[in-house]
């Protein structure tokens, strides 16, 4: 579902796996995963997608345009993208008996173009396919090629209350009654003159709420890489927006820049023994491409977090499935929480307090250990992500086996079959107890919440131990653990980078 996070983002974004539903977020400062994989492929030699491409092809996200319209911004073309997936929604097979798929691909056509209109208020959507005409049907057969349905894949894929004809969107674009859903939870000044950021948080329990919410899950699948749509209505959703608001002719104009989606569900605390606590998980982050790398998804995260904070029935706010952009997000927020609260220092100490400091601000148990190891990356200085991770001397050293000793206890158990005892979820219910409230109706919960939190590093780990256990070779796993440790140093180091220019 989430970060995603644009990003993101997860949705599995990056996993070799069934689709999984993750956060996604674009790196608030540098190039994103895609960008990277394009640029190692570049150096490798490898060819690209676009020189495999079969013909009379062309990569959807090349041809297709979302535009968000508003009363001062009729035409879209300020706040106009590209979508940055389209993979889920253009799929065709090269024949009926072919079993790979012509992913992103729009089949068939001469010069097709694709345009996505929203109204950027109420994010009600007309498509419109255009083409200067058709392959023949003869030449897509002797390629084994099949035309693809964009209408109907659109339709189908990233189903909406599509409008008709683009004047309704435009009508609602213009619109000078409208109010976003929700409470207002801050209000900022933007980056434009005259310009408001709104911040708003509603429960998706209504049928207003409920159609908006659909609407949004429209822009998941052009920005999360295996997004998928969330259901309502559920009063167990909490929806944070953020709007750029203007003024036009005297009226509020207001413009969608980005939301999380968030779940709310009941856990067992182990520290209190108590299970009346809940958790908020991140399940969905989308900041849109025209106002990304901007802090925007910062300040919707921190959001959450504030409102965790204040409701002591909330454990702790988890992320689902994030992705590596997202988990990036994620770090460097996390750890800006802890220094404008007053613990950093506490956080890079020889023993510092994470059940204590967790506590406090809301974060999970896995998160807090990875806060304190890139704390220390903070404190140290590595900032450099293509540095040697197996040099340094001293307290850099210290860090290095410090964490090579945790991994391979980690690695250690799970091949064992063994989970670590410290590392053991928060969700499971309390021996003995029942899932239930204790008068035979079962807690609702999300229909993946028992999946535990992992993090991008944690699933390249996972991948090592099997090949650790796989081969008893101890240059195997000397080498496995130097590739895990280097993965997760570069994220520390990247983290500790941003980290110290915010």
């Amino acid at each position: 579902m989430v970060a995603k996070v644009n990003g993101q983002s997860s949705a599995s974004m990056d996993s070799d796996g069934p689709c999984k539903k993750r956060a996604r977020f674009a790196d608030e400062e540098g190039k994103n995963m895609e960008e990277v994989m394009v640029e190692e492929a570049e150096e490798s030699g490898a060819e690209s997608e676009e020189d495999e491409l079969p013909p009379y092809s062309v990569v959807g996200n090349d041809v297709t345009t979302i535009k968000m319209l508003s009363a001062s911004n009729k035409e879209g073309l300020e706040d106009s993208f590209s979508p940055t997936y389209t993979h889920q929604v253009f799929r065709v097979k090269p024949s009926e008996d072919a079993e790979a798929v012509h992913e992103e691909l729009i089949i068939g056509y001469e010069n097709p173009r694709v345009e996505i209109v929203y109204a950027g208020n109420t994010l009600k959507a007309h498509v419109d396919f255009k083409h200067d005409g058709t392959v023949d049907v003869k030449l897509l057969r002797n390629e084994r090629l099949a035309r693809t349905n964009v209408l109907d894949a659109i339709h189908t894929h990233v189903p909406s209350d599509y409008a008709a004809r683009r004047c309704e969107v435009e009508a609602d674009a213009a619109r000078t009654d409208f109010s976003p859903l929700g409470e207002l939870v801050e209000s900022v000044p933007g980056s434009k003159e005259g310009e408001t950021l709104e911040l708003l948080h509603f429960t998706a329990d209504t049928p207003e709420a409920t159609t908006f919410v659909n609407r949004l899950q429209t822009l998941v699948l052009w920005t999360i890489e295996t997004g998928s749509g969330i259901k309502v209505p559920d009063p167990a959703w909490n929806i944070y927006t953020l709007y750029s608001r203007t003024e036009a002719a005297g009226h509020p104009v207001y413009s969608l820049v980005g939301f999380i989606t968030a779940y709310r569900y009941w856990v067992y605390d182990r520290t209190s023994k108590s299970v009346e606590k809940s958790r908020l998980r991140v399940s969905q982050a989308v900041v849109l491409p025209p106002f990304q790398r901007k802090g925007h998804g910062a300040r919707m995260l921190k959001a959450v977090y504030k409102a965790a904070q204040a409701d002591p029935k909330v454990l702790d706010v988890s992320v689902e499935d994030p992705s590596p952009d997202f988990q990036a997000l994620r770090d460097v927020t996390d750890l800006g929480v802890i220094r404008d609260g007053g613990d950093l220092a506490a956080l890079t100490g020889d023993t510092p307090p994470l059940a204590e400091l967790g506590g406090r601000y809301k974060l999970t148990p896995t998160q807090m250990k990875r806060l304190a190891e890139a704390a220390q990356f903070v404190m140290l200085g590595l900032t450099d992500p293509a540095a040697d991770p197996e040099g340094g001397s001293g307290a850099q050293r210290a860090l290095r086996l410090r964490i090579k000793q945790r991994m391979y206890k980690q690695a250690l158990c799970e091949t064992k079959g063994i989970g670590l005892l410290e590392d053991l979820g928060d969700e499971a219910p309390p021996p003995n107890k029942p899932k239930g409230d204790g008068k035979g109706r079962a807690r609702p919960r999300h229909e993946e919440e028992e999946e535990e939190e992992v993090s991008p590093e944690e699933e390249q780990a996972a991948r090592m131990v099997k090949a650790w256990a796989e081969g008893g070779d101890p240059d195997i796993r000397k080498e496995a653990l130097r590739s895990m440790y280097k993965g997760l140093f570069q994220a520390h180091s990247a983290t500790a980078a941003r980290f110290a220019r915010v």
